[in-house]
C-alpha cells in the first residue's frame, strides 16, 4: 500500500481488511514519519519510518494494521514492536491453537531495498533480516514483506501481506 499519508487512504485500507476479516494486515511504503501507535475505529496500527522526510513525494514506512483479536494476541504477547533499521519491524501475537496450547507467532515486516540500491545497502538489510528472523524454539515466525529479491537471483518479488482470521 503506498502512501497512507492520509485518513482517508487509511481508512480505504481498513474497510477492505474489514470486508475481508483480515486478522493482521501489514503494509510497506506507507510513507509514514517516525514511529507510532495510533487507533482508528477498533484497529490498533503500528508504524515505522523515518525521522525525517527522505525525498518530495515520500519513502519508505512499514505498519502493521491490527483487528481487535489480532491486537488482544499483542498485547498478551507483551505489546512489543521492534524495528531494525528503517525497513524491518517486528511484533509477536500470543494465541491458543486448536488443541488449547498457546503459541507465540513473530511476524515481520520487511521492505527490502531494490537491486538499483548499493551492493553495501543490500546486504546491510539482509543482514537486518536475518536478525529479525531470529525466534526462540517455542516461536512461529511468519514473514510478512515486500521484497524486491535480487534480479540475478530470481527476478520476481515474494509479496506475503495478510492473515486472515479463521
Amino acid at each position: 500500500m503506498r502512501g497512507l499519508k492520509n485518513e482517508a487512504k487509511v481508512e480505504e485500507w481498513l474497510q477492505h481488511c474489514r470486508t475481508n476479516d483480515i486478522f493482521v494486515a501489514s503494509a510497506q511504503e506507507t510513507w509514514q514519519l517516525g514511529t507510532a501507535q495510533y487507533e482508528n475505529s477498533e484497529w490498533l496500527l503500528l508504524s515505522h519510518g523515518s525521522k525525517t522526510k527522505l525525498s518530495n513525494r515520500g519513502s519508505l514506512g512499514l505498519m502493521f494494521a491490527l483487528s481487535p483479536a489480532a491486537r488482544k494476541a499483542w498485547k498478551d504477547a507483551g505489546s512489543e514492536v521492534t524495528d531494525y533499521g528503517l525497513r524491518i519491524m517486528a511484533i509477536r501475537l500470543k494465541l491458543m491453537d486448536d488443541k488449547g496450547k498457546h503459541i507465540t507467532i513473530k511476524l515481520v515486516n520487511a521492505y527490502a531495498p531494490t537491486s538499483a540500491s548499493t551492493e553495501e545497502d543490500i546486504d546491510g538489510f539482509y543482514d537486518q533480516l536475518n536478525l529479525a528472523s531470529q525466534t526462540s524454539e517455542s516461536e512461529i515466525l511468519i514473514p510478512v514483506s515486500y521484497t524486491h529479491l535480487r534480479a540475478h537471483e530470481t527476478g520476481r518479488n515474494l509479496v506475503c501481506r495478510l492473515l486472515r482470521e479463521k
